[in-house]
């Protein structure tokens, strides 16, 4: 199983802007590091969360179909599918038709679910990544992502920029406990 970043996201959830003011940084001096920091800060959340912030487009490769009714998709919150392909070991390649699915999109992760009295196709797949599964994950616009993800954000976004250096012989160095509290709270788990 693969998950693949088709399409980036367009924007970051927080602007140079809200970076520097959460900083107390008024010089431009630092804006190109700061941006690269916000988007740093971003991939580690998203990393810690297991959450996608800012939508973007994703493969899910996948050696074979499930044996089950379901294909869980990785990254939420989810969504749209674009579609559901699969390879076979002659070099086709065929699109499994949406009514054969569902697409559930209120439980997180979000999952492709055959319908009642449907299956999945029976070609013999190709041995290596036979199913691909595009979709899109994420709240949508930077404007849409929630607040205490932004928060989060700002805090990791802090941290990186007064400590730029391995610690300090001496130092104790410990985890930002709101970071872990916020990281808690938006954390993907899986009841499965």
């Amino acid at each position: 199983m693969a998950l693949v970043v088709k399409t980036a996201p367009t924007g970051e959830p927080i602007t140079l802007a809200e970076a520097k003011d959460h900083l107390n940084v008024w010089s431009d001096d630092d804006n190109a590091y700061i941006s690269t920091l916000i988007t740093v800060a971003r991939q580690q959340f998203e990393t810690d969360t297991g959450r996608a912030l800012v939508s973007r487009t994703y493969y899910l490769d996948l050696e074979e179909f499930p044996s089950g009714n379901s294909i869980e998709l990785q990254m939420p919150p989810l969504a749209s599918v674009a579609s559901v392909k699969h390879y076979a070991t002659s070099g086709a390649t065929s699109t499994v038709s949406s009514s054969v699915y569902g697409v559930d999109t209120s439980n997180e992760p979000g999952h492709v679910v055959l319908e009642a009295s449907q299956s999945w196709p029976s070609d013999t797949l190709r041995p290596y990544n036979g199913v691909r599964v595009e979709y899109t994950a994420g709240y949508g616009t930077a404007s849409a992502v929630p607040e205490l993800a932004k928060e989060g954000i700002k805090l990791l976004l802090g941290s990186m920029y007064e400590d730029r250096e391995t610690a300090v012989v001496g130092t104790i160095r410990t985890k930002i406990p709101t970071y872990s509290y916020i990281v808690w709270a938006m954390k993907v788990v899986n009841f499965a």
